[in-house]
């Protein structure tokens, strides 16, 4: 459920480019996610009429 919660809030702060430094925690556990292959293809920006923007997933 964490992940989750974290996605949305991970996904919004990288489209306004928003860093929260030392935060190795939730780092760890969005790089995780990232990592995984549903999330990956999951991710905002794979998605059908996303904007352009950094990249979410792998």
């Amino acid at each position: 459920m964490l992940q989750t919660r974290l996605a949305s809030i991970v996904a919004v702060m990288r489209v306004f480019k928003v860093t929260v430094p030392s935060t190795p925690t939730i780092d760890r556990i969005v790089a995780t996610r990232d990592a995984h292959e549903a999330f990956a293809k999951a991710a905002p920006d794979r998605q059908e009429g996303a904007p352009a923007t950094r990249p979410l997933g792998r």
